[in-house]
């Protein structure tokens, strides 16, 4: 049968091994989109137990759709994703669709190391995840390095929909959470405006450093709205200078 489409519903546990065969195997040489998801029973969340297919994926040359959403993946599965579609893995799949997958600071940053190499990846931005970041305890700790991620994300994918013409409105996703993190960033701030920032100007080039002096300009400037669309900001104590005296 010429297969094309698949898709499982539910408890997909059993069918991960076998499925990762026959991609392994190229029993599946004509399918295209493949969806995996998983459903409110917590029986039905496949977790790790994905990974063999995702290991498998690097042998796939067919595959442009893939949907693993509401599995839980976690983010050792995403590093395992990552691996199979970064450098020498996958290069036909162009969509990911993986929200409420319990993906962390971890998972995100694995995402974008995949970026960094894949060439055909137009649409893989797990919006829920980054929301339950902002929304989440360590928020403010991992503040700048979430927004470094998502705007070296958001620089590989619209790189790749250009490389491959891909038809994407860009009015969700990266601008969604973008307005988000903005949003809780001056409500975070909100009675400092007085504060001493140092402000770092986002370089042009891909991928972003914030350790990187070299390419970064750094300048001091009285901030009352923290742009975090072009800005990457740490707190100086006042009364220090650049000298760190």
């Amino acid at each position: 049968a010429r297969v094309t489409h698949l898709g499982i519903t539910g408890d997909a546990k059993p069918a991960c091994e076998a499925l990762a065969g026959l991609i392994r195997h190229n029993k599946l040489p004509n399918l295209q989109y493949l969806s995996i998801t998983g459903g409110n029973s917590t029986n039905h969340y496949i977790k790790s137990q994905i990974e063999p297919l995702l290991r498998a994926l690097p042998k796939n040359s067919t595959l442009t759709k893939l949907d693993i959403s509401s599995n839980r993946i976690g983010d050792d599965a995403v590093q395992s994703l990552s691996k199979a579609l970064g450098k020498g893995g996958n290069t036909t799949l162009q969509t990911l669709k993986m929200d409420d997958n319990k993906i962390g600071i971890a998972g995100i940053r694995a995402l974008e190391q995949m970026l960094r190499h894949n060439p055909s990846v137009c649409k893989a931005l797990p919006v829920q995840a980054v929301k339950k970041l902002t929304e989440s305890k360590q928020a403010n700790r991992i503040r700048m390095d979430l927004v470094a991620s998502l705007d070296n994300i958001d620089q590989a994918l619209q790189r790749n929909r250009e490389r491959n013409r891909f038809d994407y409105h860009h009015t969700d996703d990266i601008d969604e959470v973008t307005i988000l993190m903005r949003q809780k960033t001056n409500n975070a701030e909100e009675g400092k405006k007085n504060q001493t920032y140092d402000v770092r100007p986002r370089p042009s080039s891909f991928p972003y450093d914030v350790n990187n002096q070299k390419t970064i300009n750094k300048k001091r400037k009285k901030v009352t709205e923290l742009d975090v669309d072009r800005y990457v900001l740490e707190t100086r104590p006042k009364g220090t200078n650049d000298e760190g005296g």
